[in-house]
């Protein structure tokens, strides 16, 4: 699955890589805080704004919203 929003207003993402990866270890799932097992898949991204890197991983069950979520809510308020 993939994330099809558009950011609404404001600048965008200088870098914004967006992968799905295989987990060799556990993971956090940055949105739901649940546990990402060995072998199962999660997307991880990578993004850049306004200079400052971030990245998170999210699982497969909450990664087709997780964009949505940062471009929504999170994004507008990374300079307070």
């Amino acid at each position: 699955m993939e994330c099809y929003c558009e950011p609404m207003e404001g600048e965008p993402c200088e870098v914004w890589l967006s992968s799905y990866r295989k987990a060799r270890k556990s993971h956090k799932c940055g949105e739901c805080r649940e546990e990402i097992k060995p072998g199962e898949r999660y997307r991880y991204t990578f993004i850049v704004f306004d200079g400052d890197a971030s990245d998170f991983k999210e699982c497969e069950f909450c990664a087709p919203v997780g964009c949505c979520v940062f471009l929504v809510v999170l994004q507008p308020h990374m300079h307070d």
